[in-house]
């Protein structure tokens, strides 16, 4: 069989479960409905399939690509802020630099 190497649409399959009930700084994040989580996913997958369009992406990692996919879909779909920060706050393996270049 064939390894492919790991693309932005995996990295988001892995993020969307922590999208949960969550407390960040003493405060209890709302949950997330599943409709509004399953769209976030839509949303980010939308994001991620049209960077393969551009080849300034081709040299930027799939997990930064996938990071700054969700934190643009939370944005266009208005988020709670304290959703995008605990968001932030997580400890994804993604280059800050490159993310936030295309935040």
């Amino acid at each position: 069989w064939y390894l492919n190497p790991p693309v932005p649409d995996m990295f988001i399959d892995i993020i969307s479960p922590l999208l949960t009930n969550e407390e960040v700084n003493g405060h209890i994040i709302e949950d997330i409905p599943l409709e509004m989580r399953n769209e976030l996913v839509k949303q980010s997958k939308l994001l991620c399939e049209l960077s393969v369009m551009d080849r300034n992406f081709v040299y930027v990692k799939p997990s930064s690509i996938a990071y700054a996919a969700v934190m643009v879909a939370m944005d266009i779909m208005r988020f709670p802020i304290a959703a995008s920060k605990w968001f932030i706050s997580l400890p994804i393996d993604h280059d800050p630099d490159e993310s936030n270049q295309y935040i």
